[in-house]
């Protein structure tokens, strides 16, 4: 599981790109309030599928449609308000993990400072 550093004001990755199963764990100490980002299939491959999620304290606050290499990426626009424990998961789409690289492209946390 990866980690990403404490957030300060306004947490910004470019793209972050994982193979078949992914969750990144991030410690938000209920001090941000908005999640963004755009999700989808890497360019890099020609198949695939993948299902996107993002989850606060144990609760699903966003999940994508399974997404194919054709398929367009979403916008992921998620209010994360008081949430400590936010969660990026993604898997395979249910139906192996051939070709699935999933990004998450332009990923922002709005945190309090």
């Amino acid at each position: 599981m990866d980690q990403w550093p404490p957030v300060s004001r306004l947490v910004r990755r470019e793209i972050v790109e994982y193979s078949y199963y992914s969750e990144i764990q991030l410690d938000l100490g209920g001090a941000c309030t908005r999640f963004q980002s755009d999700a989808g299939v890497d360019d890099e491959v020609t198949g695939g599928s993948v299902r996107f999620r993002v989850l606060g304290d144990g609760v699903m606050l966003w999940q994508s449609p399974v997404l194919t290499r054709p398929s367009a990426s979403l916008r992921a626009d998620v209010n994360v308000t008081g949430v400590d424990d936010l969660r990026l998961i993604v898997d395979d789409g249910g139906d192996g993990n051939g070709q699935d690289h999933a990004d998450w492209a332009g990923a922002w946390l709005h945190c309090a400072a």
